[in-house]
């Protein structure tokens, strides 16, 4: 089964870092915004567009979404850059309905290992907790819907298709049944 991912969120929030870390399959390919993978089993491919993150992108993303039809989008945002968090929903959530509104939205909260850094950090140095975050779910405007929330950082032991790629292929197969 192939999947079209968008992936988008602000700038330095880790989308890259995210997409550069899969370690699936060989026969990675990478054309324009798009990182092409063949899926776990080899029975298809899993594209994952990388969308501009500017405002004034902002055409440039809806043509894309547009066109390639995308099967689930992956909102990212950092726990320790607060404006992203925000952005979720005030940005991208709405950008979503207006493009494509009955895709299913996954929120990622990307460099998950600044979690593991906590106890070692400065006081002062809030991060967005697990808990506000996984709040999101179920969230909605208009038919755009949240419907799961994970955290991910490519500096961990969890691939990138077990964490990502497994949420996205429930989340479609509960809406094909």
């Amino acid at each position: 089964m192939s999947l079209k991912i968008a992936v988008v969120g602000n700038e330095g929030v880790g989308k890259c870092s995210l997409l550069s870390s899969v370690d699936g399959p060989s026969g990675i390919r990478r054309k324009k915004a798009w990182y092409v993978y063949p899926s776990e089993d080899n029975t298809g491919y899993i594209g994952l567009c990388l969308l501009p993150s500017e405002p004034e992108d902002r055409e440039r993303r809806q043509n894309l979404m547009r066109h390639f039809f995308m099967d689930c989008v992956l909102i990212c945002f950092s726990p320790e850059d607060s404006q992203s968090f925000r952005d979720v929903t005030e940005v991208w959530l709405l950008e979503i309905n207006e493009i494509s509104p009955n895709v299913p939205v996954i929120v990622v909260c990307c460099k998950k290992d600044l979690r593991w850094e906590r106890g070692s950090r400065d006081q002062n140095h809030n991060l967005i907790a697990e808990d506000v975050a996984s709040e999101l779910v179920g969230f909605s405007i208009g038919p755009t819907r949240i419907v799961d929330y994970v955290e991910y950082s490519s500096l961990g032991e969890d691939s990138f298709y077990k964490v990502i790629i497994r949420t996205v292929r429930k989340h479609i197969k509960r809406l094909e049944s």
